[in-house]
């Protein structure tokens, strides 16, 4: 039977204390630099969840001041070869593994970037439904967490049969960029996590990063490089609230059973601002509502995403971080030049159609298939140096597409000046290009910023804007205790191990 001693007002208190107001973060996606210019892209957005150790966690302030997406250099392997995204990670971690023999070493050294990438990944993954490596800690933090889902049949248990089915593999890292807990990596079917964060938030991002991986196999995770802004911004938005609406059902069906601690853990991520309280009420009542008319726990639990996914547009963090992701991920295609080749921009490439589907598990109903995604200028309109960021985007877009003198560009400009935008002037593309030179850079005291800071940075002093003038630099917290977990999860099934399955070499 399961320990029940940590009650859920001490839980709440401990996850208080290790979490200090944790800023709501909950996920990130990363472009990779692979391909600038490709016409269809897929692995160039990694979907991805926030680093939850101490040394990640901040003291409360709003989430505009304290981070951006990370991105990476263009960097290149010893032989001048542009690393993909997936390639990076993985040869960053590379100094971690043990030191290979000689003849192993030369064996490596002639590799090209994409064998060594999975030669680490041998390595440093193993293959959902597979025993991971003996006295791989990482690895075993991984099956733990997917032994609990698996305890969940609504909810977590098809997102690990899911993951069986699709061969993904997961893989433990010492090191992953600024901010970021986990990624699910589409271009190499691997959910990859990083150390030290908390049981309950591990489990919930491993979730997470599963429903990334259903949405994969559901081809939502591609985008066309012409689609309009507002597309990419639905395709983003749309994934990243199911993705996080999953957290919320995993929560709510593991408190049903008896365990509260991932219900806790998701209080105190919202507590902070009143729409988080009142996304907590909605969501917990939806549940309630459902139950208490004879509904299913299956309906009810559908109810608890669907919920979540529609009210997390109202929570200003996530939205302005989840519009700041999109940001960085568009001005990637730009600085790579993508948009030379477009002729003609595409809508609504992401439709009701593919929305619908956001929150579907293999053959299970999806829980976003009633939703409406939210207007694109309402979303802008609560923040407006994330409006002038976009703008000054597009005007860059339009400009690689038709010139500087072609009629829309000045038309933009003529718009974007009546809405006293004051980044018109400024490089936007060597502001992203800092903030991606910044992503890996894991100094005491650094943490992200927002793309929009950067382009602050580089106003002249007397335009500078008074509000968010500069970025916050904050101190890491010490390391946390350890926190009390209410554990009610079966040992987890014996597996029958199994080869996971070849790639070929690029």
């Amino acid at each position: 039977m399961a320990d029940k001693r940590p009650e859920k007002r001490s839980l709440r208190k401990d996850f208080a204390r290790a979490a200090r107001n944790f800023v709501l973060a909950p996920v990130m996606a990363i472009a990779a630099l692979n391909g600038a210019g490709a016409p269809f892209a897929k692995a160039a957005d990694i979907q991805s969840t926030p680093d939850t150790s101490a040394q990640q966690l901040a003291p409360l302030q709003p989430m505009h001041d304290a981070v951006i997406v990370p991105r990476v250099r263009a960097e290149k392997s010893g032989s001048g070869e542009k690393l993909t995204y997936d390639q990076q990670v993985f040869s960053y971690n590379a100094p971690k593994l043990q030191t290979p023999s000689p003849d192993e070493a030369k064996k490596i050294d002639g590799m090209n970037a994409e064998e060594r990438k999975e030669y680490y990944m041998k390595k440093l993954c193993f293959t959902a439904g597979n025993t991971p490596a003996a006295g791989a800690a990482q690895q075993e933090q991984i099956a733990s967490a997917l032994a609990i889902l698996s305890s969940l049949p609504v909810t977590g248990k098809p997102l690990v049969d899911n993951a069986v089915a699709s061969h993904v593999q997961f893989c433990g890292l010492p090191r992953l960029p600024l901010g970021i807990g986990a990624q699910y990596l589409p271009g190499s079917d691997a959910i990859i996590s990083g150390p030290d964060a908390m049981k309950a938030a591990f489990t919930l991002h491993m979730a997470h990063e599963m429903l990334h991986a259903a949405q994969d196999g559901n081809h939502l995770l591609n985008y066309e490089t012409a689609w309009d802004i507002q597309s990419r911004v639905a395709r983003n938005l749309s994934i990243e609230a199911a993705a996080y609406a999953t957290e919320f059902m995993v929560a709510m069906e593991a408190k049903q059973a008896g365990d509260a601690s991932y219900w806790v853990y998701m209080e105190v991520r919202f507590h902070n601002t009143p729409a988080g309280e009142e996304t907590l009420r909605m969501v917990e009542k939806s549940y309630q509502d459902v139950i208490a008319a004879g509904g299913t726990k299956d309906t009810a639990l559908r109810a608890v995403g669907q919920t979540a996914w529609q009210r997390v547009f109202e929570n200003d963090e996530w939205r302005n971080f989840y519009l700041n992701l999109e940001l960085t991920n568009y001005m990637a295609d730009i600085a790579g030049g993508s948009f030379h080749r477009v002729e003609d921009i595409h809508h609504n490439g992401f439709d009701a159609a593919k929305v619908a589907k956001a929150g579907q598990v293999g053959g299970n109903a999806s829980f976003t298939a009633n939703v409406t995604f939210p207007d694109f200028d309402s979303l802008m309109a609560r923040n407006e140096k994330m409006r002038w960021a976009y703008q000054a985007a597009e005007i860059a877009r339009l400009k690689q597409m038709d010139g500087d003198n072609d009629k829309a560009v000045e038309t933009l400009k003529a718009a974007a000046l009546k809405d006293n935008n004051p980044y018109l002037e400024v490089d936007i593309i060597a502001a992203w290009q800092r903030a991606s030179n910044d992503s890996w850079d894991r100094k005491p005291g650094n943490f992200l910023q927002f793309l929009y800071q950067y382009l602050d940075a580089d106003l002249p002093v007397q335009t500078f804007p008074v509000k968010d003038a500069a970025p916050i630099i904050i101190t890491p917290l010490p390391p946390l205790p350890a926190v009390p977990q209410a554990d009610t999860a079966p040992a987890a099934p014996p597996v029958v191990a199994k080869p996971a399955p070849q790639r070929p070499a690029a």
